[in-house]
């Protein structure tokens, strides 16, 4: 799941570092005409960004209940996988749970 997320996140990180020189010039030009203009611009862009951030969001949200649902896996397709759970998650409940899990004789 997490590279799921770290994909969108890169997405919206790149796009906001690719923008700022771009948004910088045009604040520092606003600037220089008005300190308001400036601030009402970078308050625009600052609130557009963050709807957009959220929207994007939801958007994985949404796209994460239908992959990963139920510990079901979905591909692209739909087609579902059921991968478990690493070795070592099974591991850390039996030493978690004491002898819970030991085998035992029947008599």
């Amino acid at each position: 799941m997490i590279q799921d997320i770290q994909k969108v996140q890169r997405e919206l990180e790149g796009k906001f570092l690719a923008d700022q020189p771009r948004i910088e010039e045009a604040a520092l030009v606003l600037y220089k005409q008005s300190p308001q203009l400036a601030s009402d611009y970078l308050t625009e862009y600052s609130v557009k960004q963050g709807d957009t951030t959220v929207q994007r969001w939801k958007k994985l949200g949404e796209f994460l209940v239908y992959k990963y649902l139920d510990g079901n896996v979905k591909n692209e397709l739909g087609k579902v996988t059921h991968p478990g759970y690493p070795e070592s998650w099974y591991r850390r409940i039996v030493n978690e749970t004491g002898d819970h899990f030991k085998m035992r004789s029947l008599e």
